[in-house]
């Protein structure tokens, strides 16, 4: 093969033009250097959409990091535990929100403006549904599921001191991942 590829290398050069059987080697070669060229570059592509599963799954991850830290701050754990222990009435429900005193109310604040933010992030193009189901399906759903509970009367009916409506309007993020939490446990 070796020999009959130089002479045919041989022959042309003499000749000035490719003989048959040169243009048939060469045509192989150059098929074959093509195909060769397809597969790296399938592996290529292969490669790169593992570096971006890989990538997005590292800023999924450093998004629910986030998130964890800081839904976890001193100031919003106090808030959620104040709702859900000291704001109890006698029936063991949630006081109406007309008798709350001002620190219930800084309260209430904090835990639907914490719960909001972590909504504004969840939802967006940010996290993949993977990621929000999960962090959904975690004790910060249950969470989010208890605390809207106590805090749903207040969100409905209450006036927001920035613009007059509802807050459920003003923390529509927290209601929709309320609504995304109860929707996972059917």
């Amino acid at each position: 093969m070796r020999k009959m590829l130089c002479s045919c290398i041989i022959c042309a050069l003499r000749s000035g033009k490719p003989s048959g059987r040169f243009s048939q080697a060469f045509a192989a070669i150059g098929a074959l250097l093509s195909g060769l060229a397809i597969i790296l570059v399938f592996k290529q592509i292969k490669e790169m959409k593992k570096q971006f599963y890989l990538s997005s799954r590292s800023e999924n991850s450093k998004i629910l990091l986030y998130l964890h830290e800081y839904l976890s701050r001193n100031e919003y754990r106090d808030a959620r535990r104040h709702i859900k222990f000291s704001m109890l009435g006698n029936d063991g429900e949630i006081k109406h929100w007309l008798d709350w005193t001002n620190v219930d109310k800084k309260f209430a604040y904090e835990v639907c403006s914490c719960y909001d933010q972590a909504g504004f992030l969840l939802l967006s193009d940010l996290v993949d549904d993977k990621t929000r189901q999960f962090f959904l399906r975690s004790s910060w759903g249950e969470s989010i599921k208890e605390q809207y509970k106590n805090l749903s009367l207040y969100l409905q009916t209450a006036q927001s001191e920035t613009d007059g409506g509802p807050p459920s309007k003003f923390f529509k993020h927290f209601v929709e991942l309320h609504e995304r939490a109860q929707r996972l446990e059917r």
